[in-house]
């Protein structure tokens, strides 16, 4: 197993953390300072969808280099780079990846690698190249991309502060004083009204982090984001950020969940109406539809889109090719993933993608 990615030996750390404070910590920096120079490589796995942490993939690998990738990853640390590119399937300097680690894994007789994994981390591209005799098989060396919240709660908890009240800086969207636990608290909030308003998303609490974990959280709705706010957020390292944007784009939801409940509503009371005045009936039933229209398609499609994710099971037996998906341009000769998996944080209905402005 690769170093920068071992397991600690938590019995061995707790002692030497108790009875050797100062040694320990020293050598806990000077192990930092050695990954951070050395960086991380990692071999590549290129695709044109968007991934944020947290969430995952299933594959079937049937090119030889990815053959030759997943033979090295399965007997070593189980981890991959999943670098999104949507042009010519290289990598660049500057890139940001994800940290993709094994969850299952099977090979087929006829060599093709069928995979299930998890991103748990992202990656900033310095360097990158391919390996000879490999079949085109890339590297990246990079270094791990951390929040800037993930530093400031580590020192407020090493103060005795609380790890989860980082102040939201001042001139943003929300009054400075406030801060990250409150923005957490307003977001499960939203999250509460949603389910409320469409029974649907309840199906997405039980893949939730807790409220301990507000970097990790901001990460848990990609089904909500718009393909441009993935990539935002894909390459963010401000916690607040994301979650304000998070804040915002739930409150577009309730708002189109709830015109689309009173267009119901209001439908309903004219069906039972019952006064014979069809021209005025009939009048409110077109403003009716066009309250629907304009409010209540996103809401709609983002109440069928969520149960689909929410249900959608993590499994080989799913189809491993899946050639009527016109989202996504496949890589020559390369991969295809099974049927709705990988597709399913990105091929949800516009509306729901894009929230109306």
């Amino acid at each position: 197993m690769s170093a920068e990615f071992s397991s600690e030996n938590t019995v061995l750390a707790t002692i030497a953390s108790t009875l050797f404070p100062a040694e320990y910590k020293a050598r806990l920096d000077e192990n930092a300072e050695a990954l951070a120079s050395a960086g991380v490589t990692l071999p590549v796995f290129f695709y044109n969808s968007t991934k944020l942490p947290g969430g995952t993939i299933e594959l079937c690998l049937f090119e030889p280099r990815y053959r030759t990738m997943m033979s090295r990853i399965v007997s070593g640390d189980r981890k991959f780079c999943y670098l999104p590119n949507f042009t010519n399937y290289q990598g660049n300097a500057g890139d940001v990846g994800l940290v993709a680690e094994l969850t299952e894994s099977e090979q087929l007789s006829d060599g093709r690698w069928n995979l299930a994994a998890k991103m748990v981390g992202r990656i900033t591209v310095d360097e990158t190249w391919v390996e000879a005799g490999t079949g085109h098989l890339h590297y990246v060396q990079g270094q791990m991309l951390v929040d800037e919240g993930s530093e400031a709660s580590a020192a407020a908890a090493g103060e005795g502060g609380n790890a989860d009240e980082v102040p939201v800086p001042e001139g943003g969207a929300v009054d400075g004083t406030q801060t990250l636990a409150m923005m957490t608290d307003q977001l499960m909030a939203k999250f509460e009204e949603l389910v409320e308003l469409e029974p649907a998303v309840e199906g997405l609490r039980a893949d939730l982090p807790p409220r301990s974990r507000p970097a990790d959280l901001t990460f848990a709705f990609p089904m909500f984001l718009a393909p441009s706010q993935k990539l935002k957020f894909l390459h963010s390292t401000s916690v607040t950020e994301r979650m304000q944007d998070l804040l915002e784009c739930f409150d577009d939801l309730i708002s189109d969940l709830s015109a689309r409940n009173t267009a119901h509503n209001n439908g309903d009371d004219d069906d039972e109406d019952g006064d014979g005045d069809g021209s005025n009936d009939d009048a409110d039933a077109e403003e009716d539809g066009d309250d629907m229209e304009e409010g209540g398609v996103a809401a709609a499609a983002a109440a069928a889109a969520v149960a689909a994710v929410a249900a959608q099971p993590v499994s080989f037996a799913n189809p491993l090719y899946d050639s009527e998906d016109e989202d996504h341009e496949e890589p020559p000769d390369a991969v295809v993933a099974p049927g709705g998996m990988d597709e399913g944080e990105d091929d949800l209905p516009e509306a729901l993608a894009s929230p109306p402005e």
